[in-house]
This record gives C-alpha cells, structure tokens and sequence, in this order.
C-alpha cells in the first residue's frame, strides 16, 4: 500500500534539520549507559591492546591475594567473557538505532526536455529493500537486547568468581604441597637416622632383619619426596600458567601456611542466600530478554512504513508512504507462540538453577561445618597431645630412660599430624570459595566488623 502526500508545504531548511534528527535518534532502553560503566570499570585492565598492558609482578614470596590479583588479570578466558559483555551491549546500540533502515538518494533525469538538471528530480527515502520499522518495535528489539548484554555481563561475574575460586583452590593446594614436602623431607632425615642406628646394631650383634626393615622404609621414603618433587614442578608449571608466565619460572612454596581467611557467621551466609549470585542473574535476564521477545513477536501485527520525498523535474513536491500489512496470520501466530515457549523455558530454567543454588548452598555449608570441626579436632586437641608426647620421649631419651627409636616415632607422628592439618586447612579454603561462588558474595569484605550483609542481588524465585 502506498500513500503520496504534497511536501511542499514544509519549508526547506526544517526538512534538513529534520533528516539531521532522524539520523540522530536513538531508541536504547534506560540503564545502558550505567551498564557501559560497569563494563569499563570491570575491564580497565583489558581496555588498552595486549602489548601494552603490564601485570602486577609478584614478590618473591607471593601471598594468596597477589596470586588472585594477578591470575584474574591474566587469563584470557575472563578477558574474553569481557569482550563478549562489550560486544552484546554495543549490540544494544545496533538494535535500538532508528531509523533502522540507510538513507535512499535517487536522481532521475527526464530527457528531451531542456537540459537535464531543469528535467531532473531528486528523490529521498529509505532503502528500498528494507522497510522502516515503528519505533515502538525498535525500542522493543533495543529491550531484547539488553536484557541479552545485561546477562553476558553477569555470565561475565560468574565466570570471575569461578576463576577466584579456582584459584584459591589452587594455592590452597600449592600452600599443603608445601607442608607435605617439608614433612617428609624432615621424616626422611628421621628415617636415616633410624639407619644409622640400625647398622650400628647390627654391628653389636643385633637382628639384621630390623636394619633390612629400616632400609626398605628408608628407600620409600626417598621415593615418596622425589615424587612429591616431581608433583611440586607439575603444580608450579600449572600455577606459572594461571599467572600468565613460563612453565619454569620461579615461584616459591609459601615458608608457613597464611592464616585461614575468616568468615561471615552461617547465618549471614544464610541471609546473603543466593541473591547475589551471578549465574542466577544472567538466567534471570536471559528470561526477560526471552519476554520481551515474546512481546516483540506480539508487535509483528502492526504494519512497517517506507517513506519516501522526492523533488524536482518541474513536478510538485511530494511525499510517498508505503505500507506492509501482514497476511501471513499462521506464521505470525507461531512466531508468537513460539516466542512465549521459549519464555517458559528460560523461567523454568531459572526456577530450576535457584533451586539447585539452594540445594548446593546447604550442602557446601554443611561439609564447611564437617571440615572446620576435623582441622579444630587436629589443632586444638591432637596437634597438642602430639607435641606433648615429643617433648616427654625427647626428655626420656636425653636422661636415658627412652630410646631414639621411640622418640623418632613420636617426631614422625607429628609430622603426619601437621600434614593432615595442612590438608585439612586447604579443604575448608577450597570449601569456603566454594560457597562465595555461590552466594557471589566476596566473604573477606562479609566478615568485616559491622559489614552491611544486606547484599544487593538480583531477584530470583
């Protein structure tokens, strides 16, 4: 359908002014320049080109926070999260942008009737082969996707906060491999003192099957540190490549295990819930981008426009407006049918995932409580009782009333009990970073004296 209309009642220099506006106007959904903010505050490091950024370099003797700092900055997996969040909120600008269709410029020359510009005429509209959509279906395309970018940009934070996670298991890890490799070395010196005093033994005339006993342990004991050390090149290889340097280069096991990082009580944990959680977020907004295109399909019952101007040729001004009704109705109604499906599942996905976060919430706090009680256990009531048995045989073997073999097993006791508090502690920080992914709630700011645990989050069911 095509309408004409006189256009020269409107005077030249408003017509300008007026396709001066149009290629101006733009339709994106409220919040996109905060969300643009964010995206920049959250990838400062990743704004400038790969050869000119520069990482945080690590002290001699890195600490658990400087190993974090530098692997979130350093991965490209998070980088590209990034650029993903960046690309789908340009996308927002792309698909809000009106008119949506490129400027028509015609020119027809009528010959035979004086010379060509006085039988000319010039002709404006848009590109024929696209119609001009109502703006009202671009400010809903613009919605669609920006709810689409908002959820990239959670996907993003919850890609962050599993690689944090990841992390700190890491160097929890790095930091009991540490324990366990001073452990044994200590008790293989242990054990060759045990030899030694065996061939001298022996040389007395006691049983060469107690040296043979002792030899045989001592060669496992050798075997278990070089594999341990092969271990610690294998983790210091991985680590170096979270960190974004060679394989070999240097990276010291720490001197002595870092304090446990402290942790809100259960019930701030509780009252946090999952309403800061990222994944949820981005299911979220993935089901309203799913709405709003429902409501988008919905809009495919009103008709697009081709406007048109043209002038010139000794004919009057004029203004052509071009209709396309559709006619299409079982297509249209699938099209919505099909819209609306796909709403329903992503907020049954988003039910299900809140559920699921629920359900691993409660089980990641429950082995939290079954950990903290065993390194409780190991430091408060054996790690003690070990060391006072040492002290008792060492004071019996120097008044003679003990004997070095004795004292010897009260020593690698204690060695086995500090290798199993190291564990033990790397198992609750691996279990609490757990438990922050989920929640999406950084716990070393939640702790802090009168922190406000109100957390912001989005909504989920």
């Amino acid at each position: 359908m095509r309408a004409r209309f006189p256009f020269r009642s409107v005077p030249a220099r408003p017509r300008a002014f007026l396709l001066l506006a149009l290629a101006a106007c733009t339709l994106e959904p409220a919040g996109t320049q905060d969300e643009f903010a964010r995206l920049r505050d959250a990838g400062t490091a990743w704004s400038a080109p790969p050869a000119r950024r520069e990482l945080p370099e690590l002290p001699d003797e890195p600490a658990r926070d400087d190993v974090v700092a530098r692997a979130l900055l350093a991965n490209g997996g998070l980088e590209a999260a990034w650029h993903e969040w960046r690309a789908a909120l340009e996308g927002v600008l792309v698909a809000s942008g009106w008119p949506n269709t490129d400027l028509s410029v015609g020119l027809t020359s009528f010959i035979g009737n004086g010379s060509a510009w006085d039988t000319g005429a010039v002709s404006l509209g848009f590109d024929p082969m696209q119609m001009l959509l109502l703006p009202q279906k671009v400010r809903q395309a613009g919605e669609v996707a920006f709810e689409e970018a908002l959820a990239a940009g959670r996907r993003f934070e919850a890609q962050r906060l599993a690689l944090r996670a990841e992390v700190l298991s890491d160097w929890a890890e790095w930091s009991a491999l540490g324990e366990r490799l001073a452990a044994q070395e200590e008790n293989l010196a242990l054990l060759e003192s045990l030899e030694r005093q065996g061939r001298a033994a022996v040389g007395t005339g006691a049983p060469q099957a107690t040296l043979l006993d002792r030899q045989v342990e001592l060669v496992e004991a050798r075997n278990a540190l070089a594999t341990l050390r092969a271990e610690v090149d294998g983790r210091r290889a991985a680590l170096n490549a979270r960190l974004l340097r060679e394989p070999e280069a240097p990276l010291a096991l720490p001197a002595a295990p870092e304090a446990a990082r402290p942790r809100p009580s259960d019930a701030d944990i509780l009252r946090a819930g999952i309403a800061a959680n990222p994944e949820l977020a981005a299911l979220a907004h993935e089901s309203a981008a799913r709405g709003e295109a429902a409501e988008l399909a919905a809009l495919r019952w009103f008709p697009n426009v081709a406007p048109s101007a043209q002038a010139g040729g000794g004919m009057d001004e004029s203004l052509s407006l071009g209709f396309t009704l559709p006619i299409t109705v079982p297509s249209v109604r699938a099209a919505i049918r099909q819209a609306q499906a796909q709403a329903e599942a992503a907020a049954a996905r988003l039910r299900q995932g809140a559920l699921d976060a629920r359900a691993a919430l409660a089980a990641e706090l429950s082995a939290l409580h079954a950990d903290e009680q065993v390194l409780a256990a190991l430091t408060d009531a054996l790690a003690p009782t070990a060391q006072a048995l040492v002290d008792n045989r060492r004071r019996a073997y120097v008044t003679g009333a003990g004997g070095l073999a004795e004292l010897i097993e009260a020593q690698r006791a204690l060695l086995e009990l500090r290798v199993a508090r190291a564990e033990a502690a790397a198992a609750r920080e691996t279990r609490l970073a757990s438990i922050e992914r989920i929640t999406g709630v950084d716990f070393t700011r939640l702790a802090e004296p009168h922190a406000d645990v109100a957390i912001a989050g989005e909504e989920v069911p």
